[in-house]
């Protein structure tokens, strides 16, 4: 018996190893939490989950100097978070979930994303790290302010077109959005627009920027035919003073 229990023992902490589980800090400040932390480290491990972004947050937490309590409970929720990423990764591309893909998904939960908006980036016919990197790229501009449903519908483009470009797409809209003055929304909806008729996701930011300098400039036309007269009118032309009509009985000065 006692060598079955020895072996159980060994094979159980051979599992949390493949499995990628981390250590907690050596730290003081843990001990009033640590049993309840080192129990669900070693769960999520033994559930296949991505057990070190548990430890991450632990040392993130003492970076900051949160208080042990609130570190416990940010990681307990973080681990409900990696579970149902887990489960929804699984219900959509068969066999074991990919670690960074299921963080990615996790994360994104805890930023708020609801994970129905997620399907098309994880489908089964995506290759695990442009799945993950998409995810992650729909989190940032989220956070950064882009409408989740309109950023969307950038990223899936990106994704099956050029995945490569994944990365760049967060700076391409920031400048988009900064230079020609726009709102969130219509960055995103210029760019997707670019990607609409453009193979590429630089061919995609030149078409958005001068699609919005040909909006901008059709107003400006607009504007100054009817604000001001044009060249060749005899008061405002080029080069002529412009004479000022003062009002009855006000003498000029």
């Amino acid at each position: 018996m006692l060598r079955m229990i020895v072996l159980l023992l060994m094979l159980s902490g051979t599992a949390l190893a493949a499995s990628g589980a981390a250590s907690l800090p050596e730290d003081a400040r843990l001990a009033p939490v640590r049993a309840g932390l080192q129990t669900c480290i070693d769960s999520a491990a033994a559930a296949g989950l991505p057990a070190d972004a548990l430890v991450s947050k632990v040392r993130e937490g003492l970076a900051k100097g949160v208080d042990a309590q609130r570190i416990a409970s940010a990681v307990m929720r973080l681990a409900d978070d990696l579970e149902a990423a887990q489960r929804f990764v699984t219900a959509r591309r068969p066999g074991p979930a990919a670690p960074g893909l299921v963080r990615a998904v996790a994360e994104a939960r805890m930023a708020g994303l609801d994970l129905a908006t997620l399907p098309s980036l994880v489908a089964a016919d995506r290759p695990p790290q442009p799945a993950q990197r998409a995810v992650e790229v729909l989190t940032d501009l989220s956070l950064r302010g882009y409408p989740v449903q309109r950023a969307l519908a950038v990223v899936e483009r990106i994704e099956v077109r050029e995945p490569a470009a994944l990365d760049r797409v967060p700076a391409l809209l920031d400048t988009i959005r900064r230079d020609q003055a726009l709102s969130p929304a219509e960055a995103a909806d210029a760019l997707a627009r670019g990607l609409a008729v453009a193979d590429s996701l630089q061919g995609a930011y030149r078409r958005a920027v001068e699609d919005e300098r040909r909006r901008d400039n059709g107003k400006g036309s607009s504007s100054a035919g009817t604000a001001v007269d044009g060249p060749g009118n005899s008061e405002n032309a080029p080069g002529r003073l412009i004479k000022v009509k003062l009002p009855p009985g006000q003498a000029k000065k």
